[in-house]
């Protein structure tokens, strides 16, 4: 099966796209004297801020049940996708969502499927830039007498479009509370917002073939007290009749089913702590794909002779497909000449409750 890794099915996934912050802001008491807080997922970045990413991606495409051949077959492919590096923004819209990044590689390699070993994409210390347009990225040399790979040119995109449509920002707008919550708290996440996330699944999905809850799992501390940290857990499902996004090199023939689960956690410092997120997608449905076989064909060999020969032709085939891709995310954010930029200047990187006196 092809090795890429579709942005629409990877979409509502943690990427670099975007800063990940918090808002531990002081919530409202509450009768039973419990702290509130209001879960914020992105914090805006400015031009100059710059964060250090750790990602892996785990790509299985698999149990595609092929019809029109002698029997059903199974096939099963496997991609790995592992990165680290420095992003710094180069520019940002208006909400402080990085549209471009230059990027300085540590370590970057690809498993393609059917093989055992890693490729290199890009050597270590080698500068490029990352380009937003909508919800797909694509990457340039910095130096352009050092172009990059054909390997890196498909792969490295993979690392920035983990989360798809809008990336974190429509991750905040789907997950964020109306209001603040206390610690064991659930919600439904926004349908709306979870319909534009979704747009390249299916462009005419609508807010009622989307069902989902967030909840703010634990607030776990450390043994300082100012340093906590938000652990929250999501899940949705999306229902498409008939979906625009398909696995790569595939068109989809049917209804498809995409699930995501997930977790993160969120540090109320982001000079010291870090952001962590992992993250589980599985798509299902009917899909269509073109095969390469060899198949007896006659040619005419003379005016009235003709033998039958093996040819290698295009044959169309359908298969039910399950993929499953796994993330998992570390944003470190770092310091500048002693002097944190990506801190937040506002009380969004401190912690605080509210109680009844």
């Amino acid at each position: 099966m092809k090795s890429r890794v579709r942005s629409q099915v990877l979409a509502g996934v943690f990427t670099a796209a975007v800063a990940v912050g918090l808002a531990l802001l002081a919530g409202t008491a509450r009768g039973d004297d419990s702290p509130t807080f209001n879960v914020q997922v992105i914090q805006p970045f400015k031009v100059g801020d710059r964060v250090r990413m750790q990602r892996n991606v785990d790509e299985t495409l698999g149990d595609a049940v092929t019809v029109g051949r002698s029997g059903p077959q199974r096939q099963l492919s496997e991609m790995k996708l592992v990165f680290s590096g420095t992003l710094e923004a180069l520019a940002v819209d208006g909400d402080g969502v990085p549209t471009r990044w230059k990027v300085k590689g540590e370590v970057a390699t690809v498993r393609q499927p059917g093989t055992k070993s890693h490729e290199e994409l890009v050597k270590p210390g080698t500068e490029f830039t990352v380009e937003w347009s909508g919800a797909k990225a694509s990457v340039s040399a910095h130096d352009r007498d050092h172009p990059l790979s054909e390997l890196a040119t498909k792969f490295l995109p993979l690392v920035f479009e983990a989360s798809g449509g809008g990336g974190e920002a429509s991750l905040n707008r789907m997950l964020r509370p109306s209001k603040p919550v206390a610690a064991g708290a659930s919600w439904k996440i926004d349908t709306k917002a979870a319909v534009e996330h979704l747009h390249a699944f299916d462009g005419k999905l609508k807010p009622a073939d989307v069902i989902g809850t967030a909840r703010l799992k634990a607030l776990a501390d450390s043994d300082e007290k100012e340093k906590k940290a938000l652990v929250v857990e999501y899940e949705y499902t999306a229902k498409s009749k008939s979906p625009t996004g398909a696995p790569h090199g595939m068109t989809a023939v049917g209804p498809a089913v995409r699930e995501e689960s997930g977790s993160f956690t969120i540090p109320t410092d982001l000079s010291t702590g870090y952001f962590s997120a992992k993250a589980t997608i599985r798509l299902v449905g009917a899909f269509k794909k073109m095969e390469t076989e060899k198949k007896p064909v006659r040619i005419r060999t003379g005016l009235t002779t003709s033998k039958t020969v093996n040819r290698e032709i295009k044959v169309e085939e359908d298969a039910a497909i399950t993929e499953v891709i796994k993330l998992s995310t570390i944003l470190t954010y770092e310091r500048f000449g002693g002097v944190d930029k990506t801190t937040p200047t506002s009380t969004a990187a401190r912690s605080s409750s509210s109680r009844n006196q």
